[in-house]
């Protein structure tokens, strides 16, 4: 059987030791990014969702590519599953989010491990790739 995906792209912002995640206000922890729309390019969703999910960030950089991860635990309404990109992004981040996140934390990798296969993916890339987390 075919299996269908969504992508989503996924930024990977650090700071020292520690990895922005942001809290959706259905309450799961994620870090920023989103879906894919249209014709748009990976580097075209980072800028788009980081401006909607941190319209107080400045300086914005994308990166390397990390790597990339299906997420089993993911399933939505038409059967499709998520499949995800992740980029090194570089940012100034000041406090500020939009009306769907509730919460924003700095963690490190090890707290990013129980906080969902989105986080703990995106802590286990950038560990990986030998970066500041």
């Amino acid at each position: 059987m075919i299996q269908r995906f969504q992508v989503g792209v996924k930024a990977v912002i650090t700071r020292g030791n520690r990895m922005l995640t942001v809290q959706h206000q259905e309450g799961f922890w994620d870090v920023p990014g989103g879906r894919i729309d249209g014709d748009e390019t990976p580097d075209e969703t980072l800028r788009r969702e980081i401006a909607e999910e941190l319209p107080a960030a400045t300086n914005i950089r994308i990166g390397r590519r990390l790597g990339e991860a299906r997420i089993p635990e993911v399933e939505f309404p038409d059967g499709s599953r998520l499949l995800l990109l992740y980029r090194e992004v570089f940012a100034t981040v000041p406090p500020g989010l939009s009306d769907e996140h509730t919460a924003s934390r700095w963690v490190t990798p090890g707290e990013a491990m129980t906080m969902g296969a989105v986080v703990a993916t995106a802590a286990r890339l950038i560990t990986e790739a030998g970066s500041d987390v």
